[in-house]
């Protein structure tokens, strides 16, 4: 299943609900939850183990966020490789 995750204000609940596969998309306000210094960071970093979790390129540049800031294991992506990951997994859920 693809995540596309939208919202920075979620709780902890929708990390809970990534199963063993899975990947997430990190877009708008919802990239500040892939920073090691975010109150999600720690969680995200365990769902690394056994999930894919990436970000737009653009979303970062946007807020000034740099690939240092970021959970070791966030990849970054575009535009492009975001509609190869929609082919990809053909169940995906919008967090908004």
């Amino acid at each position: 299943m693809l995540h596309l995750i939208f919202v920075s204000s979620l709780d902890g609940v929708v990390l809970d609900r990534i199963g063993n596969g899975d990947a997430m998309v990190f877009m708008e306000s919802a990239v500040l939850r892939t920073l090691k210094s975010s109150i999600s960071g720690k969680q995200l970093s365990r769902l690394l183990d056994y999930s894919k979790a990436y970000v737009l390129a653009d979303q970062l540049a946007a807020r000034g966020i740099g690939v240092d800031e970021l959970v070791d294991g966030v990849e970054i992506i575009n535009t492009v490789a975001l509609v190869d990951l929609c082919v990809k997994h053909p169940v995906i859920h919008s967090w908004t």
